[in-house]
């Protein structure tokens, strides 16, 4: 008897373990699988947010999965320590020796998906290892433009000299400050073509890769939100000392104006986010540089 109420109860259990593997149109999961969904008519669809949302979940486990609306024409992205897109991204080898990926705006247009130097891509806008570098006006990668971030309001840049180069390749790793007079450059004389399209004289942009003009960083409507900028300040031309980091953020474009250059800005005031394109600054002050594809 006791045998016979034993058997009656292993057969009750069966269908109650064959649940635990479940197939959604398929009778025949596959044994590796918990769950395996199977259709040649519709897709599965993960939880859409904005990137506003994704960053406001709390204490997200490793390998939880959304997607982002909003994050350059919208990506998948997996928690693994931080947000990680799984785009195949191209892999971009930097003249500094980084890895950079390619990153497309809401625009459609191609960006690197950091600043110049940077370590990663920025996970706020103070988040000081995506500062990167910050570059005098059409110089090289000579290491002028190398800063040694330790905390998001502040850097130890290169060494400051008072003397004007007079080539485009001054030979040397310090940033070129002006004590005296209204000099805005650090080159005499001054040279238009340095980081003009992708064969300036010293673009310092990765292959295939060249400094924006005005227009193209006017025409980026989500550029905040897609580009991930930094307020990662900038050198003052005077001195060489650091102004603004995590206050505010300065990216050089290659649009010349009464001899000097335009430039994005960018800032939080009153808790608005500011964007705007200013004008006539001078080519000897250290900004950060964000590089598209030609």
């Amino acid at each position: 008897m006791k045998n016979k109420v034993f058997l009656n109860l292993v057969i009750l259990l069966i269908p109650l373990v064959l649940i635990a593997q479940v197939g959604i149109g398929t009778t025949d999961p596959h044994p590796s699988a918990i769950q395996e969904i199977k259709s040649t008519t519709k897709g599965f669809l993960l939880p859409r947010m904005e990137l506003k949302q994704m960053n406001a979940i709390e204490d997200p486990a490793r390998g939880l999965m959304i997607f982002c609306t909003d994050c350059g024409q919208g990506d998948v992205m997996v928690f693994n320590t931080r947000w990680t897109s799984l785009s195949d991204h191209t892999i971009v080898y930097g003249k500094d020796g980084k890895i950079y990926k390619e990153l497309i705006s809401s625009s459609g247009r191609t960006w690197l998906d950091r600043n110049l130097g940077a370590e990663k891509v920025a996970s706020s806008h103070d988040d000081y290892k995506a500062y990167g570098s910050l570059y005098q006006w059409g110089r090289l990668q000579d290491g002028h433009e190398e800063i040694n971030w330790s905390f998001p309001n502040y850097g130890n840049g290169s060494e400051v000299i008072y003397e004007q180069s007079t080539t485009p390749n001054p030979g040397h790793n310090n940033f070129i400050g002006v004590l005296y007079g209204n000099t805005v450059d650090w080159l005499n004389p001054s040279n238009d073509d340095l980081w003009q399209g992708v064969n300036g004289i010293n673009n310092p942009c990765p292959q295939g890769f060249r400094i924006p003009t005005e227009e193209e960083f006017d025409k980026e409507e989500n550029i905040l939100t897609d580009l991930r900028l930094t307020y990662s300040g900038y050198r003052k031309f005077r001195y060489g000392s650091i102004s603004s980091p995590s206050a505010e953020g300065r990216y050089w474009s290659s649009s010349i104006f009464n001899n000097k250059v335009k430039y994005l800005k960018i800032m939080t005031e009153n808790n608005n986010n500011i964007v705007e394109i200013k004008e006539e600054l001078n080519r000897n002050q250290g900004l950060s540089v964000r590089c598209i594809k030609n």
